[in-house]
Formats: structure tokens, C-alpha cells, sequence
């Protein structure tokens, strides 16, 4: 293999694996993102539990 050859496949798969990188990148953001949310609605959750507990002994 002539070494141009060598020296563009390398490119290919450098640039390649720029791109698997990046995805990986952009998933993680993302359930980054979700992991949030999710901790926000549970705060929430608990929240609303806490306060229903609560009427439970006013009520009683």
C-alpha cells in the first residue's frame, strides 16, 4: 500500500471515530438532561406524597 493510501485511510478513520465520539457525546447530554428532569419530578412526587400524608392526620 503506498503511503498516501495509508495516510487517507487513517484520516477516514480518525474522522470516523470523531464521529462515533461526538454521538456518544450528544447522547450522554442528553440522558443527562432526562436524568434531571426526572429528579425534578420526583422531588415533586415526594413532595405531593408528603402533603397527602399530612391531610391523612388532619382528616383523621
Amino acid at each position: 500500500m503506498r503511503m498516501e493510501n495509508i495516510i487517507n485511510r487513517l484520516k477516514e478513520e480518525r474522522e470516523a471515530a470523531q464521529n462515533e465520539t461526538t454521538k456518544v457525546l450528544a447522547s450522554s447530554i442528553e440522558l443527562t438532561k432526562k436524568d434531571k428532569l426526572c429528579e425534578y419530578w420526583q422531588g415533586k412526587a415526594s413532595g405531593i406524597t408528603t402533603a397527602l400524608h399530612l391531610l391523612q392526620g388532619i382528616i383523621k
